[in-house]
């Protein structure tokens, strides 16, 4: 039986989904071996598949925004096709009337949702019963456009996250029931601005911002706090703004209102630049 060699960079949370994933696919896990230690969180793993369960699996690796390492042809062509299955998937027929999710509509509509996002973002449209599930699903896609988009086109990451960040601190939305669609649009910011070193220091003004929602804002601290402090050299500049212009009062408030929203992690990295900060200072 012919077998596929996978390589993945993973941290010690997506070990347990990484085994879960092989046991479903392969009813028996493969051996995984460590090949390399990357830092304290992440390690380099591999392992061998049956070759016809190999692009599937990858597939779903991809999904799970797993790091899959490029290690021949075969996952190269599968990670190229995903790729480019990603980019076009706004630009070609299939996307969802935001209406009726069972609905598929053309690129023509979409540019009328988009139309309807940018008329609700210049309160020119209020919410209402007959409307609201409209705008939520509008909302959704247009959220998900920018950080495909911003993904793909890095010179669009700055001006994506401030319109992420401008549906993110939206009052309609947060004086409604819509306060998720809020709050994924200052999530999909953060994730935004973790994905280049160079828009790293975007997550210090969402740290900031009181507009948006205080978990977001909490969110956005212990990310930054996650990146600098695993290299404090490479993000010098940005350390030395934090120190200049991190809320650390703010954090301090908000604290026990979004500790529930935050993991472990997010805890442990939130309190080590909040205290790092106020160390600096003194």
């Amino acid at each position: 039986m012919a077998l596929q060699r996978i390589v993945l960079t993973i941290n010690k949370k997506s070990a347990i989904d990484v085994k879960n994933i092989l046991y479903k696919f392969t009813s028996t896990i493969p051996q995984i071996n460590i090949t390399k230690l990357i830092n304290e969180e992440e390690v380099e793993i591999e392992f061998k598949v049956p070759f016809e369960i190999s692009e599937p699996l990858l597939k779903k690796f991809i999904r799970l925004n797993l790091n899959i390492k490029p290690i021949d042809s075969h996952t190269k062509n599968i990670l190229f096709q995903s790729a480019n299955e990603l980019k076009d998937s706004f630009s070609s027929p299939g996307f969802v009337l935001p209406d009726n999710p069972d609905v598929k509509v053309n690129s023509q509509k979409f540019k009328e949702m988009s139309e309807f996002v940018k008329k609700f973002l210049g309160n020119k449209v209020k919410i209402t019963d007959d409307n609201r599930l409209l705008i939520k699903n509008s909302l959704t896609m247009y959220i998900d456009k920018l950080r495909k988009d911003a993904y793909f086109n890095k010179s669009k990451s700055y001006d994506n996250i401030n319109e992420l960040l401008r549906i993110a601190k939206d009052k309609k939305l947060k004086s409604s029931s819509l306060i998720d669609i809020a709050k994924n649009a200052g999530l999909t910011a953060i994730a935004l601005s973790a994905e280049r070193p160079q828009n790293v220091g975007e997550l210090i003004n969402i740290c900031n911002n009181r507009n948006v929602h205080c978990s977001v804002n909490a969110k956005a601290a212990a990310k930054f706090g996650e990146i600098v402090f695993k290299d404090e050299k490479l993000y010098e500049t940005d350390i030395l703004i934090a120190v200049k212009k991190l809320n650390t009062r703010w954090l301090t408030t908000i604290l026990d209102a979004t500790e529930k929203d935050l993991t472990s992690d997010e805890i442990t990295n939130f309190k080590k630049l909040k205290s790092f900060i106020e160390g600096k200072r003194k």
